[in-house]
């Protein structure tokens, strides 16, 4: 009986993986990426305030100066001076940035010449105004000598402590003229993101800010850095000028098959049902004639403007394959249901051969491609009205979750770095100082500040991918086993154990666990100064050592002040003993505990 329980799940296996086996291992040559490669900057004719240099770190509670270390990698304004000119001329451009600050200090990024987004030490202000970093600078009119526009707020305070490295990534349209000169549109700023928080969006600039480098408004002007209010640093300077070409699609065709299927199927071994030109990739339903079960195959001609690398994203539900002359460029199966993946081909200037499977087992029937290309801006090539209804269900009405009345506790699934933690707790505190916890290895995942969580992933569309999401930009920690009775931490201990955790008087979560004989108490405390306090309390069992943290590069500054790969800090009591542990190309914070320790973490 037993063997013909197994026969039967073994045959059941298989039916459920008929996909194509070609289609499978093609698939599996289906590099993902998640967006198109910028290009590399590394500025040169600088001027003397500027300099090439390896490594620059701050106190950020005393110092208002870098301390530079000679090298390569980083541009660094170290008195004030001439601004730096990057060396491109652009209109529409996408930037993406690396700066740091130390104490008190100032700079700004010029697009075009003219329009500045600020850069500032604007670390842990409560009420952030024009001035601030993240802000688009006023508009000012040097005829009138008067500002039209005050400037525009960032949503939120997105900014680290300095002697961080911090992250902008800006889309910047550059205004437009008539033949004549005339203006037809303003500048604008599709987006600004800082440390990967939206912070601004759809922003429109009516004039140059006030201290601009060039007299009116053109369709193009220079980049250029701010180099007068202090020191400034920037690394990984990465840009895509952006034209006006498009990609086109052209001699549309589909045929359509009558199964019902919940794989990407072989469709030559099926048979077609009827066929013929269309005008788009709309109305799946009524193409096929029907709601559900369907296949659908599309044949088209691509246009391609310019020889390079061209990324695809298809957006689909179920699933299909989208190849480019024979070739598969994006496999996407779905989540289940609406699933998005992407995929990169380089292509020659001129015609293409585009196809695109698909198939429909239940509920919506959706197919959205995108595309991008060098100095092509990011397209729709294909949209179903059924998406823009999808988008705006899950747009609207969104669920929040509000700590500013006491203490929150939320289990949710935290996205972390490359993966998705399954078992952890998000905990909300009135002071602002949020954190995520992994309750399987017993580790703080990520932190961050502001408002506390956005759970509308967990209640519409079905709770389909169950993220508990910040709403300010997260300092993600490194994950894993952070307690050892060896020096090593190369593998998790076997007999480490999560005990679950109680809850104070006030509300705040004590995690426990064990490691053999080892019970472990771990305390997480917001402060007022804007940090975390952690306490880990030992009780039983021989000493142990603590992995307080790792990076490529610990830099220990002055009274126990310890910057972790320019990313956050730990502050340690002086009468802690650590030892810093290279690993590799990774150091690693060491702390042998026998009964009890504690520290804070800055970022």
């Amino acid at each position: 009986m037993l063997q013909k329980i197994i026969g039967c799940l073994f045959i059941l296996a298989l039916l459920s993986c008929q996909e194509d086996l070609p289609i499978a291992e093609a698939a599996k040559e289906v590099k993902r990426v998640d967006f198109l490669p910028l290009i590399a900057l590394t500025p040169s004719n600088m001027a003397d305030n500027w300099q090439s240099v390896g490594k620059v770190t701050s106190n950020p509670f005393s110092d208002n100066q870098f301390a530079i270390e000679d090298g390569s990698g980083i541009i660094v304004c170290t008195r004030n001076g001439d601004h730096l000119d990057l060396g491109i001329e652009h209109g529409d451009l996408e930037l993406e940035i690396d700066f740091m600050v130390p104490k008190g200090s100032n700079s700004g990024i010029y697009f075009q010449g003219r329009y500045e987004v600020q850069i500032l030490d604007s670390w842990n202000k409560q009420d952030i105004t024009s001035q601030d970093c993240g802000s688009i600078y006023e508009s000012y009119d040097e005829q009138k000598k008067e500002t039209i526009h005050a400037g525009v707020v960032p949503s939120v305070n997105a900014s680290r402590a300095p002697g961080l490295w911090q992250t902008y990534k800006i889309l910047f349209r550059a205004p437009t003229f008539d033949e004549s000169g005339k203006k037809l549109s303003n500048a604008r700023f599709d987006h600004v993101y800082l440390n990967d928080q939206l912070i601004q969006e759809n922003v429109e600039v009516q004039l140059p800010t006030r201290a601009h480098m060039l007299e009116g408004e053109a369709a193009s002007g220079p980049l250029m850095i701010q180099g007068d209010h202090g020191q400034v640093a920037f690394r990984n300077i990465k840009y895509k000028k952006l034209g006006t070409d498009t990609v086109g699609i052209s001699n549309l065709n589909y045929s359509m098959y009558d199964n019902k299927v919940d794989y990407i199927p072989d469709f030559d071994t099926m048979t077609v049902v009827k066929s013929g030109p269309v005008d788009s990739f709309d109305g799946l339903e009524d193409l096929a004639g029907q709601k559900d079960g369907f296949c659908l195959v599309f044949d088209a001609t691509i246009s391609v403007p310019r020889e390079g690398d061209y990324l695809f994203a298809t957006v689909i539900d179920d699933g299909g394959d989208l190849y480019i002359d024979d070739q598969l460029v994006v496999h996407n199966l779905g989540e289940p249901g609406i699933g998005t993946e992407t995929g990169l081909i380089h292509l020659t200037a001129g015609q293409h051969k585009l196809k695109l499977t698909y198939f429909e087992e239940v509920w919506s029937a959706i197919i959205n491609v995108f595309v991008e290309g060098p100095e092509i801006p990011k397209q729709t090539l294909a949209c179903t009205d059924v998406m823009t209804l999808w988008r705006s269900r899950s747009t609207r009405n969104e669920v929040h979750v509000d700590a500013t009345g006491g203490v929150e506790l939320v289990r949710g699934y935290v996205p972390h770095i490359n993966d998705t933690q399954t078992h952890a707790i998000s905990v909300g505190d009135p002071l602002g100082i949020h954190y995520s916890y992994d309750l399987v290895d017993g580790t703080i995942l990520r932190g961050w500040k502001g408002s506390f969580a956005d759970v509308t992933n967990m209640w519409q569309n079905r709770g389909q991918s169950q993220l508990l999401l910040t709403r300010n930009a997260p300092i993600l920690f490194e994950d894993g086993v952070k307690i050892s009775k060896s020096n090593t931490f190369e593998e998790r201990p076997i007999d480490y154990k999560n005990l679950g955790y109680d809850i104070t008087a006030d509300g705040r979560p004590v995690f426990k666990s064990s490691l053999g004989g080892v019970q472990i108490s771990d305390s997480v405390i917001p402060t007022q100064e804007g940090s975390l306090k952690r306490t880990i309390q030992l009780s039983g069992g021989d000493n142990v050592n603590w992995k307080a943290a790792s990076a490529t590069v610990i830099t220990e500054l002055e009274d126990g002040l310890i910057n972790i790969g320019s990313l956050y800090y730990l502050k340690i009591p002086q009468s802690v003993d650590y030892t810093i542990r290279s690993r590799g190309a990774t150091q690693d914070l060491i702390i042998p505990i026998s009964n009890s320790v504690n520290y804070e973490i800055f970022w």
